[in-house]
């Protein structure tokens, strides 16, 4: 069987409404015009893609194995310890999308252009976590980890998780840079894996003011399952 998939491109679009709304725009006036403008010809760019690869998992004590590679972090050995499987992926907005705000000058617009790409990017990666969802774990519960988003898993990692999906580049056109970040910058990459006891890494991550937080830290979750001190 295949456990490797490519999705070119993933079926999303952005309604300009959204994007007014992402700026605080009001229909009808100068700006909403050119903002409407700038969101058509990010819509004709666009092209959000996604990679993926589902291996077969295991523990040894404080060690993941991924496909018989070895991932010595505890975060995830205790993650997956209840699971025979985990999926590695990267999604993109797509070097279409890249290509096009690399080409604007005017301030306002490369500024515009980010928060567009941005909402691309979070477009595509709620649709392929409802695809791999339903694909891959039967529409159970599932939790997500990224290379980087805490330190005890880190950024680095990104090296090996590539290794383990196999031909990002090729397939998406996904790079990594030396400093471990990826281009096209607005892409994500991470394992998923089934968990019924809802792990979020926003339970185990002390920064302060995250507007992107989906739970509050607790320190008690995180000394008692995974050993951490907050």
């Amino acid at each position: 069987m295949n456990n490797r998939a490519v999705i070119d491109p993933i079926p999303v679009s952005l309604p300009e409404e959204d994007v007014l709304l992402r700026f605080h725009a009001k229909p009808g006036d100068e700006a909403a015009e050119e903002l409407i403008a700038l969101a058509k010809a990010a819509a004709e760019a666009a092209r959000p893609k996604a990679v993926c690869r589902l291996c077969p998992s295991e523990t040894r004590g404080d060690i993941a194995l991924l496909d018989g590679k070895e991932f010595p972090f505890r975060l995830l050995a205790v993650n997956l310890s209840r699971s025979h499987k985990a999926l590695a992926y990267v999604v993109t907005c797509g070097t279409e999308l890249e290509a096009w705000a690399s080409g604007l000058t005017d301030p306002v617009e490369q500024f515009w252009a980010d928060g567009i790409m941005e909402m691309w990017l979070h477009k595509a990666s709620a649709w392929f976590t409802d695809h791999i969802r339903n694909t891959y774990f039967a529409g159970g519960k599932i939790s997500q980890m990224s290379p980087g988003s805490l330190k005890e898993w880190p950024l680095s990692q990104q090296q090996d998780l590539f290794a383990l999906i196999g031909e990002v580049p090729e397939a998406i056109g996904v790079t990594l840079r030396p400093s471990y970040l990826m281009t096209p910058f607005k892409s994500i990459s991470g394992l998923a894996f089934p968990a019924e006891d809802g792990y979020e890494n926003c339970r185990l991550c002390p920064m302060a003011n995250c507007p992107g937080r989906r739970a509050p830290m607790d320190p008690a979750y995180a000394a008692e399952k995974f050993g951490l001190q907050l």
